[in-house]
Order: C-alpha cells, then structure tokens, then sequence
C-alpha cells in the first residue's frame, strides 16, 4: 500500500520552525502514518526536505521523491514556470546528487500533473531531456523514473509514457485494465488516488446524499462528501487499487491535512487528509488502517459516529475491522453481525440507519474461529466538566530540537469524553519549556496559531511543547476553560545540567519561536453553545390530518455565553426546502407542511461566528399534501436536480459537476413558468478544462414520472419525452470555482408546468440558473387568459371570448410598460357590425389613460392595429364594451 502526502514536509502543521524541518514533528507524522498502514510516501510536489529522506531511511519508507509541479508552461502567474529553464538543470542536479544513496528512495518523479506533456511535442521533448539529466546524476539507476498524470486518457501523455520506467495515474483507477491490456510491459500506479472531504468528528446525514458543502463549512466524515475528481466514497480507490493485481499500489490525497486549498470552502486548510492539522486521526484513518494491516497481528475495529444526538433521530453508523467478522450492539441488543470479504468484497465498511438512543454502542471483532479479538465503543456524554492533557512523552531532549505533543481534551462527570466539546481553552507553559503553537484541526478557525488560547474542536486541541535552552529542568503545563476544572502536568528537559528544580526555575522571557502572553483573541472567557438538544411533539410525519408539528430545542450547556440561534428548512443536500413553513414560538417552532416530500428541520447557533458552528437537526416527512411547484425566475442551486446520474457528483456551493464521463441528463420537476412563460435562461458555471464546454437544455410537457427518474436520465430514454430548449456553449476563462453567468436566448418560448433536463458530457460545474420571465405587457395577451371578465354576455371558447355583448369587461392586472411605454396596440378579433366601438382604460401610477378604438367589422378573425395616447409604469389594463357590441375577442399585443 503506497500513501502520498501533500507537499514536502516543510509545509505540513509543525514540521517546520522557521526555517527549517523539525525532526520531532516529522517523526510523529511517519508514526500516525505506520499506524495506519502506510509503507510508502510519495512527497508533492517538489524535492523533499533531507530530514524527511533520513527518518525514511531510519523508519523504513519507500518514497518517490518528486521535483516538479509545473516545467515550461506555468500553472500560475508567480510559479516555478518562470525559472524553468535557467534552474532547472541545476535543481535536478542538486536534488539527484543529494538523494541517490538513501535507502529509502523507490522512485524520482519529475513532475506532477504537468501540462506540458499533454499539449504537444514540445511536452516529449522536454521528457527526453530531464530523464537524460536524472540518468547523468543517478547514472546507477538507483531509482526508478516516472510522473504522476493526470492526461493519461490523452495520446501525448501515453507517449511520454513510453519512455519511463513507471507511469502514474492521478485519479485514473478506471484506466488501468484498458491500458494494461494494451501495454502491458507499462508499470502502472496509482499516484494519487481518493481525494475525499472530510472534518473529524463532523457527520452531515443521511450517508446515502452526496452532501458538498454545508453551512457549517465542514465536510462530512461519513464518507459522504467528496470532490468529484476522485473516489466517491471512502473504499472506492482501495478496491480499484486491491483488484488491479498488476499495479505497483496507490498514493491517497493526503495523509494529513495542510493549510491552503480549502475545497469546496474559502477556508483556511485543506480538507483531504486522513488525519487532520493537528494530527488527529479522522474516521477514514481506520478505514485505510483496516484494509492495510493484518488482524492476525494487529486486530482493530471501529466505530463512527460519535454517540450524541436528538432522540430518535435517524442516525447512519458504520463500523470497519481488519478483521473477517463484526457484530454491533446497542444497548447490548444486538444489531446484526457482518461478514467482511477483504480480498474480493464492496462492502467493506458496514453500515446500519438506527435511531437514536442514549447509552453504549459496541463494534465486536471476531476472527475466522469466532473468537472476540478487538472492540471498540462509543458512550452518549454530558457536557464537559473538567480538562485531561495526555503528552507523547514526559521528557524533552533539550539538546536538539525536540518537542512534546500535548493532547488536551474534555471529559464530563461521568469519565466520558466530550467528543463534540469546543470549550475554549488558555494554555500556560512555565518552567524550562515554551509554547510553540495551539491546533486543533478546524478549517473554519482563524485563531492563530502563535497563541495561548484556542477551541477545542472535535473535543481535543493540540498543544506543542519545546525547550527555553539547552539545560535540564522542570516544565508545567496548566490548562483552564471557563467553568471547567483545569489540568495540569509536569514535564522533564533533559539536556547538559542536572541541578534545577522547578521551584528554582522561575519563568523568563520567552526566546524566539515562543508564545508571548499578549496573543489571546477577542472572546477568550467565551462558553460556546455545544449541542442544540431538539425534541418533538408527535411523529416525524406530516400529512393531511396532520399537517403541524411543534419542535422543541435546549441549549447545551445552559450558561452557554452565545444565544445565535436559526431555524432552517434544508432537503438532504442542505437547500432550502419550501416543503414547509416555520412559525417560532419562543424555543419552539411550530413547523407546517407544505407539499409531499421529505426535509430537514435545522437549528443552528454560530457561538459568534460567521458559519454554523453547532448544528442540530430532524429529518421530517410529508404525505398526501400534493406536489409543489418551484418558482424558475428565481435562482435555482443546480443540487436541486431529482437524481445524482453516474458521471454527475456534487459541485460547489450547491451545485452539480459534470465529470465528462459519459452523456449525463439531470432533471428539475414542476417547474411552473406561468402563462406568460420565458424564453431566456441564465446559467453561473465554473468550466475545469482550457476548451470550451457544451450542453443542452430541454422541456418535457407530458407529465413526469418519479420513478422513470434513473431510465430518463440515460442517454437512451433523454429523447422520449423532451424538446429541444437550447444548444449552448460556454468559453469563458476563469480562475479556480470562480463562477461566471452568461444567459442564452431558448429556441421558443415555454410556459405553463413543465419539466427541465440539462445534459452534457463535458466536464465543468454548474452552480445554479434562473430563466428570465416574459413581461406579458408586450406579449400576447389572449383574451380566454385575462385576469377577471364579467358582463352580460360572453361565451368562453379556445378560439378566445366569443359573442361579446352588453357591458362586457375583460381585465389584465399588473402590466408593466415602463419607461419606454407603448403608444400602440394590436387587437386581434371579428365583428359583424360595421365598427364595433371598444373603450380601452389604463390605470396605474397614478395615471389614468383612456382610448376609444373603432373596430372594423369583419366576417373572419383579422388583425387591427391603433394608435393609443401612450401607457407608462406599472398598471390594470381594462376593454370594456358597451351595449350594442357583438365581437369576438382573440387577443391583444401592445408594442
């Protein structure tokens, strides 16, 4: 099994002080990641550090150091594409000369994703030209060469292939059968593969919703959140890689988290990782862990979530073992057991929707025999009551750069951990040591990390301990939160004297590198709201009898320093719903049905944030309510559409990502344009690739059946029902998930209910559209579609209002001529009389119009046209006809 981490280990957490690479921190990153199975490291994308190659050496690594992310043609503005050809010999020398002995070095990759090899010759050229610079300096072949595409699909790249000892794909795990059937003499790898979300200890259900992004600007640890370009689920890229026998292995994105490239969020760090910042394990880690190592000799077993939610709430568990059986028990009843296929097997993580319950859940390994060879539990907790600190180890080697990793994490009165505790916590070091940084693995927390004061995230922070000097002497660790009992512990440095004590060692200013006093941010004595405890008055069901249900909510822990709270109506994907409608009752809500379907009923408190920091929620049916219509002038988030069709995944911001797989069709039902209609559609899209992109949009007018849903969305049934709306392209440039509109003119007018596709096999996102309503003042108005008629005599048929006599009046409320106005009108009807006399009256803005038009009689319907005094603004457009008329009424048009 082969892991990638992001980046050299400079820029990971604290694998850098300064300057240069700490070993300490290093190691403990090569040590969580042994943990979990991990025998290789690919490192990205740029030579890697020498502290990184040495403890490789020491702890028995295989890695492929790479060099390059980019060559000739530049990725960005600023990148190394601009020094390319002055530096590169000289770089590949350098990184050649220093590195070729180690016995940890499996491979040199030059380059990663490079653009250059996909564009053109030039790309092959300039190939040739590195493996003869890595051959002068490795001239004993010491390591293998290769490069970590993304173009394998493409001719150019499977050229360069040719000419390397190993290829490697990124996110290319469908590729690999087809291409080594066809060149099978390649040695094929995954170079980087998964790229799931994830935030520890975050869970967005249900687990069968592909669930981006959310408001608390977390990613779900469920396995549920994912990027698009790799793995939809956390066994997707281990199965590819297990049932490719004759592939090399297979580098995950990542193995911690780093800071920058924060998808699908504007946040602060990356989301990949298996292990966070702070380098806490996420669920995934023991995904990876089960898969990876063998229960013969380290049996483990897992269970997520944590155990803490609204009674009765529906809640997905999954449990994942290295070993060959499982069983889960709630409450000690049993919830079934599970064999596991490791070897040949999908359901590699098993999965089980039970509602909650306070007590114990317990996960059971077993081996082939039977025998109970690992446990694992999670326990409901109360809020949190006191701190604990659990430090790596007790003594600091103070003659280099070592340092001790404080775990600081909350328990309640009862001895359980507060998984979900985020009590603010100051941490004061004295003594012989300093604090070196505070992390707690949160993309959405800002606080720095040079402080004494942080939140505790997940219910654990990390606190980073180093030496003052290089003597021996005592150090003290103290943590206090607001309300909670402290902790503190003792810590030894070890280095060139042995004579103070920690009485004797009074604290002293802090050298560089260190914490001052002065760094603790705005709100440190805060209690932030833990968990919204919600429950409900009858069944999570709505329907016709009963159509309200009244929500109860309680703040967790009740002197909770933030009262922020909001109600939302969300579906599954966390759009707003309007299935339902809210009335707040004080700490109730008292929520109506609206239309048949299922939502979620949110309450969230943002403990003085911007996003939503605690979330609470329940999943609530409607029944026998009847369909709702949705508003298309309104903007539309593109996650709103029935299905998720293989070749389509989740976007940003709530939108939809074409992969370019395969011809996708999505679908938007009871779409209700009005009587008026549209003719014009505005799309937002963010396109990932240099060419322009292609779609289609289309209407479907018979009616829509949900459960021809998945058949209509293939390319086989696209056609059945549809027609055609619009061929569109779009070819604007853009930078990373900046969305761009463009709106596009339809290829004829829609009204009415309907049913809208989308299509594409181009690969872009689409983060929402809106269709542009006609202003019915200058369209047809038929007169069957007026907004009020009476009088004495009248006869509505297809053709229009027919007969028209006495005192008849035919009204069109809320035209809007505007500025420009209309100083013309043609009228559409018959009359046997030789004029027929018709009093046109506006009104509107304070203005008042009246016209008289002489109809010409006919024995046929004909067209009139008449000059009018001029209708401006907003108005209520009345033809009246008074005694003596007899018309025929097919419609009017003012222009």
């Amino acid at each position: 099994k082969r892991l990638k981490l992001k980046g050299s280990c400079e820029h990971h957490g604290f694998g850098c002080l300064g300057a240069v690479c700490n070993k300490a921190a290093i190691r403990r990153k090569l040590t969580i990641l042994r943990q979990m199975g991990v025998n290789a490291i690919r490192t990205a994308h740029n030579m890697p550090s020498k502290e990184l190659m040495d403890l490789a050496d020491e702890m028995g690594f295989l890695v492929e150091s790479e060099a390059f992310d980019m060559w000739a043609r530049p990725k960005t503005t600023y990148d190394y594409g601009r020094f390319f050809q002055e530096w590169a010999e000289k770089d590949i020398a350098s990184w050649i000369r220093r590195d070729r002995n180690h016995a940890s070095l499996l491979m040199w990759s030059v380059g990663n994703e490079i653009y250059d090899l996909h564009a053109g010759p030039e790309g092959l050229k300039t190939l040739q030209w590195i493996l003869r610079q890595v051959k002068k300096h490795d001239y004993l072949h010491h390591g293998q060469i290769t490069f970590a595409s993304n173009y394998m699909r493409w001719e150019n790249a499977q050229k360069c292939a040719e000419l390397v000892d190993a290829v490697g794909y990124n996110y290319g795990e469908d590729l690999y059968h087809t291409h080594h059937a066809e060149h099978p003499d390649w040695v094929l790898y995954g170079s980087e593969t998964a790229s799931m979300l994830a935030s520890r200890n975050v869970y967005h259900f249900p687990l069968e919703t592909d669930i981006l992004c959310e408001d608390n600007e977390q990613c779900s640890s469920l396995g549920n959140c994912f990027a698009g370009w790799g793995a939809h689920n956390y066994t997707d890229n281990i199965i590819a890689d297990r049932d490719a026998a004759f592939s090399l292995g297979q580098f995950i994105w990542t193995g911690f988290d780093y800071f920058g490239e924060p998808t699908p969020y504007h946040t602060k760090n990356s989301y990949f990782g298996q292990i966070d910042t702070a380098g806490f394990p996420k669920d995934s880690f023991y995904i990876y862990q089960a898969e990876w190592t063998d229960y013969q000799k380290n049996p483990m077993v897992h269970i997520f979530p944590y155990w803490d939610f609204n009674e009765e709430q529906a809640v997905d568990i999954c449990v994942c073992s290295n070993a060959p059986k499982l069983e889960l028990f709630l409450n000690e009843e049993s919830c079934g057991c599970v064999e596991i296929d490791h070897a040949h097997g999908k359901n590699l993580v098993p999965h089980w929707k039970l509602p909650y319950k306070q007590g114990t859940l317990l996960a059971l390994a077993y081996d082939l025999e039977g025998n109970i060879i690992a446990r694992d539990y999670r326990q409901s907790f109360g809020n949190a009551a006191k701190l604990c600190l659990s430090p790596d180890k007790l003594t600091l080697n103070a003659k280099e750069d070592d340092l001790i990793f404080v775990e600081i994490s909350a328990w309640d009165e009862m001895d359980r951990p507060v998984e979900n505790a985020n009590n603010r916590v100051q941490v004061t070091v004295s003594g012989a040591g300093r604090l070196v940084g505070l992390d707690n693995g949160d993309s959405t927390d800002f606080d720095q990390v040079k402080g004494t004061s942080r939140r505790l995230f997940g219910g654990k922070l990390l606190a980073v301990i180093a030496a003052r000097g290089k003597e021996d002497g005592l150090i003290r660790v103290n943590v206090t939160s607001r309300g909670l009992q402290g902790a503190e512990i003792t810590l030894r440095t070890e280095g060139i004297l042995q004579k103070e004590t920690f009485q004797e060692n009074h604290p002293r200013p802090l050298v560089a590198g260190g914490v001052g006093g002065n760094v603790i941010p705005e709100g440190a004595d805060e209690i932030p709201i833990r968990k919204i405890e919600l429950s409900c008055e009858g069944e999570l069901c709505l329907n016709s009898e009963k159509r309200t249900l009244r929500v109860n909510r309680r703040i967790e822990p009740p002197n909770a320093t933030y009262g922020d709270l909001e109600w939302k109506l969300v579906n599954d994907s966390g759009i707003e719903s309007n299935l339902a409608s809210l009335v707040i009752d004080g700490e109730s809500v008292v929520v109506k049905g609206e239309g048949d379907g299922a939502f979620q009923l949110r309450c969230i408190g943002r403990n003085g944030g911007a996003v939503a920091g605690v979330r609470s929620g329940f999943s609530i049916a409607c029944k026998g309510l009847g369909e709702q219509t949705i508003n298309p002038y309104e903007k539309l988030q593109a996650g709103l559409c029935e299905v998720r069709p293989e070749g389509l995944s989740e976007g940003a911001d709530h939108g939809v990502r074409f992969l370019g797989k395969r011809d996708v069709f999505i679908c938007y039902n009871n779409m209700d344009f009005g009587k008026f209609g549209t003719n014009e559609i505005t799309l937002e899209i963010f396109k990932h690739v240099a060419e322009g992109i292609a779609f289609q949009v289309w209407a479907e007018e018979w009616g829509w059946n949900r459960a021809a849903v998945k058949e209509l969305s293939t390319e086989k049934g696209a056609l059945a029902k549809r027609k055609l709306l619009l061929n569109g392209e779009f070819d604007e440039a853009a930078n990373w998930l900046e969305f761009k509109q463009k709106t596009f003119q339809l290829n004829r007018k829609i009204a009415g209910i309907q049913t809208i596709w989308i299509s594409s096999k181009d690969n872009f996102q689409l983060k929402s559209f809106s269709f542009l309503p006609l202003n019915p003042a200058f369209e047809k108005l038929y007169a069957i579609e007026n907004d009020g008629i009476f009088g004495d005599a009248f006869t509505e048929e297809e053709q229009g209002v027919m007969g028209i006599g006495n005192n008849v009046t035919l009204v069109w409320k809320e035209l809007d001529f505007g500025t420009k106005g209309t100083k013309k009108l043609v009228l559409y009807g018959r009359s046997l009389l030789e004029k027929n006399s018709i009093h046109v009256k506006f009104e509107g803005d304070g203005e008042r119009v009246y016209e008289v038009l002489e109809f010409a009689g006919s024995d046929r319907f004909v067209e009139r046209e008449f000059e009018i005094g001029g209708f401006y603004g907003k108005g209520e457009v009345r033809f009246v006809f008074l005694p003596g008329s007899c018309f025929d009424f097919g419609w009017v048009l003012f222009g």
